[in-house]
């Protein structure tokens, strides 16, 4: 996607209300540096919310450039279990840095 058509890009109504929702709950949004764009992440405990994670997917895919990820950790040391995410970041977009100013 070039910078032109990023600049193009809007959200959607539910867009706006699910980002809105999440950011209270399971998401965040970042920027690599304060002059980049912001993008949406989301990290969830695989399996048990990765349909979760597949609805959301299903409402921001226009703004991801690629599907969620599955994360395997290394055990943890304290209890020598291995946990598991699902990983959902959108592309970085101008749209986006209006509701890091709001949140952050």
């Amino acid at each position: 996607m070039t910078k032109e058509e990023k600049l193009q890009v809007k959200l959607t109504q539910i867009q706006k209300e699910i980002l809105i929702g999440t950011l209270l709950g399971d998401a965040f949004i970042e920027r690599n540096k304060p002059t980049h764009n912001a993008r949406i992440r989301f990290d969830l405990s695989f399996p048990n919310h990765a349909s979760y994670l597949m609805k959301i997917f299903s409402y921001f895919y226009n703004l991801t450039g690629k599907g969620p990820t599955v994360i395997i950790r290394k055990p943890d040391k304290r209890t020598d279990k291995i946990y598991c995410q699902i990983q959902l970041k959108t592309l970085t977009f101008p749209c986006l840095n209006y509701y890091l100013d709001l949140f952050y």
